[in-house]
């Protein structure tokens, strides 16, 4: 069960996107969402043998998702400038 935590930390990702839940549901092989999560679903469709997938798709969300916002602070800077 301990070694699972990463991945179910990794699926409670609030920079996930709707393309990075079809993403992850690609790598496992079962249409993963929010909303279908629960441990026997995981266990059932062996999700947390795809766990390295699952973090790199995640770290790519969390990356987009600070991408995102230091576009907005730029926005935002420039905008007050004028």
């Amino acid at each position: 069960m301990l070694e699972n935590i990463p991945c179910l930390l990794d699926l409670k990702a609030t920079c996930l996107r709707e393309r990075h839940w079809r993403a992850i549901s690609e790598a496992i092989g079962a249409d993963v969402r929010p909303h279908k999560i629960t441990m026997g679903f995981l266990e059932q469709n062996g999700a947390f043998a795809y766990a390295p997938q699952v973090a790199k798709i995640v770290r790519s969300a969390e990356m987009e998702h600070q991408l995102d916002g230091l576009v907005e602070d730029l926005k935002r800077s420039w905008t007050e400038s004028r």
